[in-house]
């Protein structure tokens, strides 16, 4: 029986179950619990899973954790093993249509408009409740300051005057440790986000792909850092492009570097770049892969614009690509060889996003239920 083994053995058992199994085994007795939740095991298990690749995706407005392996795609086997699980028995209760991930938490949009932050390692959440009722057309990133690592919501809201089709554009942040949203002024005078951007975490801040008002046509970065509360200066990329023609779309590598996608639709290429250095008031870049004139490119023509289409593996040199159908994803190498993944069959484009666990601790505060029932802090 498992309780007549050392602490050590049973430890070193448990650290070999894959991260997407490891809440069933949680769930087996109290022990086992308590032991996956302390510092020595979590260490193990973080630098086991971030050996491999994991993905979240939402489908048909549930998520799961998505683990894909790339075994084989130097010498043209099968280029994926796939496997996926839901993952909380949380996401079984709640239709989510939106989430961000930053340091492992989650922040989850419903379909009725409430905000949840969560973090499905260790099976920890918290609602947020809103200053003023959550809308479906509100925009939200998670990041943290770090002068004293404290997490904080950024939230926008995109309208337009019916008469004039002026833009309006409300910014609020909610700080953890106060529980309360407050409204920046943040508005930039010659610049906006478009509508279907959702920005990447990296390092605590959120990279948003902008582009100039009126008769600019450039594209370009630009980062709200969580600490200064401020938008910064323009980060410009390494391509010029057809803005209105030419597909772009952003990725974070691991959270740690930011990775771009280009689509040329009238010469028939796919451009990958990465950086080499990337700050919220500077960014250089490398490029990492270029396919042209191969047919997968029929194929991936389509990618989503918004943020969370695709991924790289630097070490494999593969770029993932999911269009807009939504079902499958190409995994396709610089020569242009390439594999089909079946997702699934659902009507709705999945939001692919890096996944690194993290034994982060949600931060202390009001943790509102489903029910309404308040409680400082809920696990599932």
């Amino acid at each position: 029986m498992m309780s007549n083994l050392s602490l050590d053995l049973v430890e070193e058992i448990l650290s070999r179950v894959p991260i997407i199994s490891l809440r069933e085994a949680r769930s087996t007795c109290k022990g086992w619990n308590d032991l996956t939740k302390n510092h020595s095991f979590t260490e193990k298990q973080l630098c086991k899973a971030a050996k491999g690749f994991l993905m979240i995706m939402i489908y048909d407005r549930v998520i799961n954790l998505t683990s894909v392996n790339l075994h084989g795609i130097h010498n043209h086997e099968d280029l994926v093993d796939p496997s996926s699980k839901k993952i909380g028995n949380f996401l079984n209760q709640v239709m989510i249509n939106k989430v961000f991930h930053c340091d492992g938490l989650l922040l989850c949009g419903t379909r009725d408009c409430k905000l949840v932050v969560w973090n499905p390692y260790l099976g920890q959440v918290r609602w947020i409740q809103p200053r003023k009722k959550f809308d479906i057309s509100d925009y939200y990133s998670i990041g943290y300051d770090k002068s004293n690592n404290n997490y904080k919501i950024f939230r926008f809201w995109i309208g337009y005057v019916a008469r004039t089709d002026e833009r309006i554009v409300d910014y609020h942040i909610y700080n953890f440790k106060s529980n309360s949203w407050r409204v920046i002024d943040v508005t930039p005078d010659s610049w906006h986000i478009d509508y279907y951007q959702r920005g990447i975490s990296l390092k605590g801040d959120t990279y948003f792909l902008s582009r100039g008002r009126l008769e600019e046509k450039k594209l370009f970065l630009v980062c709200f850092d969580f600490t200064r509360e401020r938008f910064g200066p323009r980060l410009y990329l390494p391509f010029d492009c057809d803005v209105r023609n030419d597909t772009q779309t952003l990725s974070s590598v691991r959270e740690e570097q930011i990775s771009v996608l280009l689509m040329r639709r009238d010469t028939n290429v796919m451009e990958v770049w990465i950086t080499d250095k990337i700050e919220p008031d500077a960014a250089s870049w490398k490029k990492f892969m270029v396919v042209k004139d191969q047919p997968i490119l029929s194929r991936v023509k389509n990618v989503s614009v918004q943020s969370g289409s695709f991924f790289i593996d630097e070490d494999k040199k593969v770029v993932v690509v999911c269009v807009r159908n939504g079902n499958i994803a190409y995994l396709i190498k610089e020569n242009g060889y390439y594999k089909e993944m079946v997702l699934g069959e659902s009507n709705h484009l999945p939001i692919m996003c890096s996944y690194v666990p993290s034994s982060m601790q949600i931060q202390k505060g009001p943790v509102v239920r489903a029910c309404g029932k308040e409680k400082e802090r809920e696990y599932i």
